[in-house]
């Protein structure tokens, strides 16, 4: 109550210094950056105030400062992923944008894609309890990249515990048995599974022959990939080197039978700020094979 502001007298001869902040410290980091921009201000709430309003947070007066940017291209971000990424891929796009990107209110981005983000959930659950799976599963990505959602004090902090298997979002034993039946007698179905691999035109996969991945892709004989015209044809190509390498030969995809499923008239790759020449040349049908 009897501290306040004055500006320093020029005759002391110092130099001013602030401590860093993290910006995933938002209310202390925006402060930071209010301290650093607004001149003249005698408080807290002096430092809050844009054109004669005073803000809620000094992120809000941030915002109305024009001193960053709200969370618009990370919302589109995800509208784009959601036209051909799996919801699990999804769930770590939206743990690498809490991570590295530091949205605003990320609370907002949860709330507007947390169906895309727990669809397969929702295939054998009601809708609150797949957001929660979703939900879960998201804090455990943050855990694994020594975050938790306690770092983004405007998220939910109630974490329903889930038990989370790596076969959660793929098909039911059920469903598997029903697949089953149609096929000749002593021949099996393999579950979904992902080849964890960057997707430039020089990627290749970390999967060995010796590997338990490398011995199930040894013994499939068929593979089908679905919407697979909304991937770029690097993933294809990445595929086609993953199993020559694997069953040692040059053979196209290694002698395997690969049935893709999609539409040239209705879908093609995503290519951000790209012209109809470069998103037509990420096209599987552009390649080689």
């Amino acid at each position: 109550m009897t501290s306040k502001w004055v500006p320093r007298k020029k005759q002391f001869n110092c130099i001013g210094r602030m401590f860093s902040v993290s910006p995933t410290q938002v209310e202390l980091f925006h402060l930071l950056l209010l301290l650093l921009h607004v001149k003249g201000a005698t408080s807290f709430d002096s430092l809050k105030t844009v054109n004669g309003i005073v803000q809620p947070t000094f992120t809000a007066a941030c915002l109305e400062l024009g001193l960053i940017e709200d969370d618009h291209e990370w919302a589109k971000a995800m509208e784009e992923a959601t036209m051909w990424m799996m919801p699990r891929r999804l769930r770590q796009l939206f743990t690498r944008i809490l991570i590295h990107c530091q949205p605003i209110h990320p609370e907002e981005l949860w709330d507007k894609f947390k169906d895309v983000l727990s669809e397969e959930f929702a295939r054998m659950n009601n809708s609150v309890l797949s957001h929660q799976m979703a939900y879960a599963e998201i804090n455990n990505l943050l855990n694994y990249e020594g975050k938790s959602l306690s770092d983004f004090p405007s998220m939910d902090q109630t974490v329903t515990t889930h038990v989370l298997t790596e076969n959660d979002n793929e098909l039911s034993q059920t469903e598997f048995e029903d697949i089953a039946t149609l096929l000749p007698k002593g021949k099996t179905v393999h579950k979904t599974f992902s080849l964890p691999v960057p997707m430039f035109s020089d990627s290749s996969s970390n999967i060995t022959a010796q590997s338990k991945e490398g011995l199930l892709l040894m013994e499939t004989k068929v593979f089908i990939w679905d919407e697979a015209l909304m991937t770029p044809r690097y993933a294809l190509e990445i595929v086609n080197r993953t199993l020559q390498n694997i069953m040692n030969n040059d053979v196209p995809f290694g002698g395997k039978i690969m049935i893709l499923g999609g539409d040239f008239r209705q879908l093609l790759p995503i290519k951000i700020n790209g012209t109809r020449a470069e998103t037509l040349n990420l096209s599987i049908k552009y390649s080689a094979l």
